[in-house]
């Protein structure tokens, strides 16, 4: 990690951006509660156009561009509003503390009832950066590039509204690897590896390595299985469909765009990461073993299991 892509994390905090999903149980509740807690230490609380309308409170300040604004960025909501936060801190690497309003997340950590001690560990310095592999991702048309994208999570290629495969040609830094049909392919970082790419068959990664991974949706060939790439290297599709057919790219279920055939999908490693804030120790294989209930016992599942020799023996 290099300390010159971050904004001062260990400078005085004065201004703190607040991401708020309005829809999510209690956010409007938390960032009110939130705002004063600043507004008590002298820290100025600046809040998206759109999210700000929903407050009934003055005491924050409207911001255009809270990247560019803030010191720290706070998401509260879920993973979703990760996401989106990482769009606006990204470019001027700002840190963010996610805040999970719900479940524990993989991405959003901190819980509610952790946010407000979080806090205070952070103006006192006492935290750590976690670096964050961004995918860059461009839509090349007839030799024209039409269309780029930044994603935390992936980029994911599929068929349209229509459940109709689409043909997929793979390449590695221009070199052909695969062709195939498939209902799509989604090209994801290694904190993306947990969400749809894991549904899909795909490996879990460290989100903290730097790596690209291909995953096929649904291919019509039993040998192709999901490819991890390193850092330094490039995949491409080219894609295309039938008569009828439709494609659609999407960035992190933030952002759609529509695909013709013949149109090639080049993504890699971008040039800037994204950082979170790490209040406490909390690797991420103690979040795997919890939000995927690695540490049950045959005893804890809805169904009992006996073993019999070398087998299971199931009772509903």
């Amino acid at each position: 990690m290099r300390k010159s892509e971050i904004r001062n994390p260990k400078s005085e905090i004065k201004k703190i951006g607040l991401v708020i999903n309005p829809y999510r149980q209690g956010a409007l509740v938390v960032a009110s509660e939130l705002i004063d807690w600043l507004g008590e230490r002298g820290i100025k609380a600046l809040i998206e156009q759109g999210a700000s309308l929903d407050l009934e409170k003055e005491a924050f300040s409207v911001s255009d561009d809270l990247g560019a604004e803030a010191d720290l960025l706070i998401a509260l909501g879920g993973d979703g509003t990760l996401l989106h936060t990482a769009q606006l801190a990204w470019p001027d690497s700002v840190p963010i503390l996610a805040v999970n309003l719900g479940s524990l997340g993989f991405l959003t950590e901190i819980t509610q009832e952790e946010l407000f001690p979080a806090l205070e560990s952070i103006l006192n310095h006492c935290f750590e950066l976690e670096s964050r592999m961004m995918l860059e991702a461009a839509v090349e048309r007839e030799g024209t590039e039409t269309a780029t994208f930044k994603a935390l999570n992936e980029v994911v290629v599929t068929c349209g509204a229509l459940a109709r495969s689409i043909n997929i040609t793979l390449l590695i830094d221009n070199e052909s690897v695969a062709n195939f049909e498939a209902d799509g392919m989604i090209l994801s970082t290694p904190t993306g590896s947990t969400a749809y790419s894991l549904s899909a068959g795909g490996p879990i990664l460290n989100p903290t390595l730097d790596a690209l991974i291909a995953t096929p949706i649904c291919p019509h060939a039993l040998a192709l299985r999901p490819v991890i790439i390193g850092p330094e290297e490039n995949i491409s599709l080219i894609v295309s469909a039938g008569p009828r057919g439709e494609i659609i790219l999407t960035q992190d279920g933030q952002r759609s765009y529509p695909l013709k055939s013949g149109d090639r999908i080049t993504a890699g490693k971008a040039k800037k990461s994204i950082y979170l804030v790490k209040p406490e120790a909390r690797s991420f294989y103690q979040v795997l073993k919890t939000k995927l209930r690695w540490g049950g016992h045959l005893s804890s599942l809805p169904v009992t299991a006996q073993v019999q020799g070398s087998r299971f023996k199931v009772h509903g």
